[in-house]
């Protein structure tokens, strides 16, 4: 079958820069329009000179009728400098 994702922006970390830090995915079945699952994702950043870097990514799901919370956490997170060639 063949899905549909839709993406609601909830919450935006700097609307100026447009990080999204919070986003819901909805997946709809591409014939019935039924909503055959979702996700919220949640985005933490990390200010690293002048750019904001995603340090944090939480997805709440619900796997088998059960509420679940993936994390992804990045450390040691530094800019790379630019090498001569």
């Amino acid at each position: 079958a063949t899905l549909i994702f839709d993406v609601e922006l909830l919450e935006l970390v700097n609307p100026i820069e447009y990080l999204a830090h919070r986003y819901d995915w909805m997946y709809h079945d591409a014939q019935t329009n039924e909503l055959k699952g979702s996700s919220l994702f949640e985005d933490g950043y990390e200010k690293v000179g002048n750019h904001h870097i995603m340090s944090r990514r939480l997805i709440s799901v619900e796997k088998d009728g059960k509420p679940e919370v993936i994390e992804f956490s990045f450390s040691k997170i530094k800019l790379l400098q630019p090498v001569a060639v």
